[in-house]
């Protein structure tokens, strides 16, 4: 379970349920990915949504990994809010941290979906690279 919680705006938390299943085939991993909100999403009263994703890897040469996804956010409610989403990436461990360097996008258009508040802060669905430094323990 993953509980998004947003400081300051309590009212958008929500609790979503991830579920994975995946299998090694060589140096190729695929995973299947559905996760439904448990509760509203964004706290948008009575509206639930299902995100479905399929995320391949492939382990390089260096001990890089090639990895992306794409997947559908669909929504049960009044609104024609469904989207798709995708991205690619390459990361790699270095002294113990994962760095990962990764395109992210979506076919969200602006103007389109405006419950979500895109219409006022459109650049949370621009398209972008993200760098990344991450820990686990």
């Amino acid at each position: 379970l993953f509980q998004y919680i947003y400081p300051g705006d309590s009212d958008s938390n929500y609790l979503e349920m991830f579920n994975y299943a995946d299998k090694q085939f060589g140096a190729v991993n695929i995973k299947l990915e559905y996760s439904p909100t448990i509760t509203d999403w964004f706290g948008v009263e009575g509206v639930q949504s299902h995100n479905f994703a399929i995320h391949p890897s492939i382990a390089l040469p260096y001990d890089f990994v090639l990895s992306g996804s794409i997947g559908r956010q669909m929504f049960e409610s009044q609104y024609d809010a469904d989207w798709t989403h995708w991205n690619v990436g390459v990361s790699r461990n270095v002294f113990g941290f994962n760095v990962d360097v990764r395109y992210h996008d979506t076919n969200i258009k602006v103007g389109k979906n405006d419950f979500y508040g895109f219409e006022s802060n459109n650049q949370i669905v621009d398209s972008r690279v993200v760098f990344g430094v991450s820990k686990s323990f």
